[in-house]
């Protein structure tokens, strides 16, 4: 599924669209974090507390296009 489906998907509130975006980030958003907090606990945390944020905030979301979601999501197809 591409980003931007999953998200307008999980803006309606699609559980599963919710589990592919988590899944699909997640371990990129822990390296990172984990690189800034320099502890495992932490990171998870940060990034657990970081898509709690997320999915909440998706219902004030205008243009799922314009999210942070699919800017992530063209960065790792950059990255490759």
């Amino acid at each position: 599924m591409k980003t931007i489906d999953a998200v307008r998907e999980a803006q309606a509130g699609d559980t599963n669209a919710q589990a592919e975006l988590y899944s699909q980030y997640y371990n990129s958003l822990y390296h990172f974090a984990l690189k800034h907090t320099k502890n495992q606990a932490d990171a998870q945390d940060a990034v657990q507390n970081g898509f709690i944020e997320a999915f909440q905030a998706l219902s004030s979301l205008e243009d799922p296009k314009q999210s942070r979601w699919n800017v992530l999501s063209q960065k790792r197809r950059h990255n490759g």
